[in-house]
């Protein structure tokens, strides 16, 4: 499997476990600065930083 492609499967389990990850306090869902709720319904780019 292409380093590409483990980094791209890497990201996308990170997204699907960011709402149980941000819950528990492991990380932080953002968006334009601001910290979101991971059960709120939101669009857009966002990021995930570590807590």
């Amino acid at each position: 499997m292409s380093t590409r492609r483990r980094l791209r499967e890497a990201i996308l389990d990170l997204s699907r476990e960011r709402g149980p990850l941000a819950r528990d306090g492991h990380v932080e869902i953002t968006q334009k600065g601001e910290v979101l709720d991971p059960d709120a319904t939101w669009r857009g780019p966002i990021r995930i930083r570590a807590t």
